[in-house]
Order: C-alpha cells, then structure tokens, then sequence
C-alpha cells in the first residue's frame, strides 16, 4: 500500500490505518499460518519441540489477524461505512472465526496433559483437516480482498481503442499498484500450492 493507496500508520489517518489490515492479515494469516503448517515437516527437532513452535507461529497468526480485524473495523466505523456487507468480509469472518475455533482447539486438546491420549489421537485429523482447510480459504481471501480493493481504487483500470484480440499488448497500461497487487496474489497462490504439498502425502505414480 506504500506510495499507491496512500501508505499506512498506525496512528495516521483512517486510510493509513486501514491499510494495515492487509499487512497484519498477510503476514499473520498466510505467512506465520504457513510457517506453522511447514513447522512438522521442514524442522528437524523432535516432535515435542515442534510442537510448541507450530502453536508459537499460530499465536503470532492469531495476534496479528486480531490487529488486522481492528483496523479494517475502525476505518468503516471511523468514516461512516457500513461493516461486513461485502463476500470478503462474510468470508473473512468465517474463516478467521474457524480458525481461532481450530486453535482453541489444539490448545485445550494437545495441551492439557488431562486429555486421554486416544482422544487426542481422535482429533487429530479433524485438527489436520480444519488447519489446511483453513489456509486455503485464507489464501482465497486475500485474492478476494486485492480484487475488493483494485475495484474500489480503480488501480487496475484503463482504456483501450480497439477489442482486445489479445490482452496482454495493453498490459503496460496497468498501473504499478495494480501490477504489484496482482503479482502479490500470484506469489500468494504458488505459496499456497507449495505449502499444502509439502504439508500432505500426495503419492504420485
């Protein structure tokens, strides 16, 4: 958002502040959730230290989608606009609101030395299945959230004088905002296919 949509502060104007929402939700929910997904299967430490930094990294997703709900809510309350009308804000909801259920959780199951061992083996795939669920409708709603944005700002629109037979020749038309906002959606999408299969048996052949 730095120099196209206007920057971002935490004290700043309503805007700025906004424009932290897709910081804090970038990093937290795609970012630190995939580290912690990748946490099982790329560190070489014993399960029970990977354990505990599998639930660090989702505390720090946790933290800061929690910042990066707050500002999106202060700017429409902030300049008068309504909340949560939009498919990425329902969708945003629900996703965030799945996975603190899933990290909750895996808090009261895995770490409470109270819980039956075969209850835990028990939740175990549900866990596994809500999580990568989960990342996946978190990366859809980024792409959700840049398409949101790029038609409220108009970062991506531009003319053209005759039918685009093909598209590409009045690509350099598109504005640097809109390129490099599309370009963070293609990164996040082969983020998102790597991560789900280094995290899943796949058995090709």
């Amino acid at each position: 958002t730095e120099g196209y949509l206007g920057g971002f502060s935490k004290n700043g104007d309503a805007l700025e502040r906004f424009n932290l929402h897709p910081v804090y939700m970038t990093i937290g929910m795609v970012i630190f959730y995939a580290e912690a997904l990748l946490s099982w299967r790329t560190l070489p430490f014993p399960h029970s230290v990977n354990k505990y930094i599998h639930a660090a990294l989702q505390t720090v997703a946790v933290v800061l989608s929690g910042l990066g709900l707050k500002h999106a809510f202060h700017y429409a309350n902030s300049s008068d606009s309504a909340n949560l009308y939009t498919l990425h804000g329902w969708l945003g909801i629900l996703t965030v609101s799945l996975f603190y259920t899933n990290y909750m959780g895996g808090i009261v199951i895995f770490a409470n030395p109270y819980i039956d061992g075969a209850i835990k083996a028990t939740y175990v795939p549900l866990h596994q299945f809500l999580g990568l669920f989960t990342f996946i409708l978190t990366c859809s709603q980024v792409f959700t959230g840049i398409q949101e944005e790029n038609t409220w700002s108009e970062a991506c629109e531009y003319g053209v004088d005759r039918h685009e037979i093909d598209p590409a020749m009045f690509y350099y038309k598109i504005g640097k905002g809109c390129k490099i906002s599309n370009g963070l959606g293609i990164v996040v999408f082969l983020l998102c296919l790597t991560t789900l299969y280094a995290t899943t048996d796949l058995m090709i052949g």
